[in-house]
């Protein structure tokens, strides 16, 4: 390979990182205008594509089609489990975040339908997200064998109804 071809290589990977670079801070930056902070308790639903100050009711809709699948559990419960001392993070949506950053794993409940589901945020790919005991449920085995779940199976077994009321 010739100096000038190498030159060339190097300047094209150089300008793909720069790119990359761009669009990780882009992806930020979209992210920081899609949360609120929620320090001191603040109320901050303003929903995303709805009248200012309203909050997006699909979860309500969601939770009302497909909750008699899903088991109960203890919202405060999970996020000490997985997210102690955590600051909740309310989105533009009505959701509030849990995070735990030295995990990666986060708590994300759906105020609206009253029902949670628990994400680790370090898994790529869709199926993020755990059971009630913090294991990855993409995979079941039937007779020996190792399958993958049907997406119902895998929506009924990663979203949890909240069994007390938030406050």
């Amino acid at each position: 390979m010739s100096d000038e071809d190498e030159k060339m290589l190097k300047k094209y990977f150089d300008d793909q990182k720069k790119k990359a670079k761009v669009a990780r801070e882009k992806a930020k930056f979209d992210n920081s205008q899609n949360i609120d902070y929620n320090f001191g308790g603040k109320k901050t639903d303003t929903g995303e594509g709805n009248e200012k100050g309203s909050i997006n009711k699909s979860g309500a809709k969601r939770a009302e089609k497909y909750s008699s699948n899903w088991r109960e559990a203890d919202l405060e419960d999970i996020v000490n489990r997985f997210a102690p001392n955590s600051t909740p993070i309310t989105t533009k949506t009505g959701k509030i975040i849990y995070r735990n950053d030295n995990t990666g794993i986060q708590v994300v409940y759906d105020k609206s339908g009253d029902y949670f589901r628990i994400e680790d945020t370090k898994i790529k790919g869709r199926r993020r997200y755990l059971d009630a005991e913090g294991n990855s449920v993409s995979n079941k085995i039937v007779n020996g064998k190792q399958m993958g779940r049907t997406k119902d199976e895998y929506e009924t077994i990663t979203h949890f109804k909240n069994k007390k009321k938030v406050k």
